[in-house]
């Protein structure tokens, strides 16, 4: 994982120290009483009580990874400062993970998009990050954190979440 991240699962009980929303989570709970869903659904299945992971390795950006499929690291800051994408040329994907959705739980937006303010620690920074992949492969197929896989195309991907924005 990118180094940045690496005090958020070494002690993620305490990820306040090192990660903040950029936006709370109750004006959009006030304009779309769903989003409590998200929570909730993170909270019955202990995403608020993680483990801290003990053993980690740190990754550089460029680097290509000494595992099945060998993706590449694409650094891509914002939802956490650590954000990362994976580029598997040999599969045509990338792994975009939270630096673009195509289904945000908090607004219950689909397409291709950033996540909501309340779950991103930077949305300035995550819009910008896109550009970081305009040097990969813009053919590849788009397997987001949230939401169905993207088949439009990376670069098409990119110019949709541009257009909607942050949110």
């Amino acid at each position: 994982m990118h180094p940045a991240d690496q005090p958020i699962l070494a002690n993620p009980r305490e990820i306040s120290r090192y990660w903040k929303a950029e936006r709370s989570l109750l004006p959009y709970a006030m304009r779309r009483p769903a989003t409590v869903a998200v929570p909730l659904h993170m909270a019955r299945r202990g995403g608020f009580r993680p483990r801290p992971v003990t053993q980690m390795s740190a990754i550089s950006p460029g680097q290509v990874l000494d595992v099945p499929g060998q993706p590449l690291a694409v650094p891509v800051p914002g939802h956490t400062m650590g954000s990362t994408a994976f580029v598997f040329p040999g599969h045509g994907a990338i792994f975009t993970g939270d630096a673009l959705v195509t289904y945000d739980g908090i607004t219950g937006r689909t397409g291709p998009r950033l996540v909501a303010r309340a779950f991103t620690q930077d949305s300035s920074a995550a819009l910008a990050s896109l550009s970081a992949l305009a040097d990969v492969d813009t053919t590849l197929v788009v397997l987001p954190g949230h939401g169905q896989p993207y088949p439009g195309g990376l670069a098409h991907a990119i110019a949709h979440a541009h257009q909607a924005g942050i949110s």
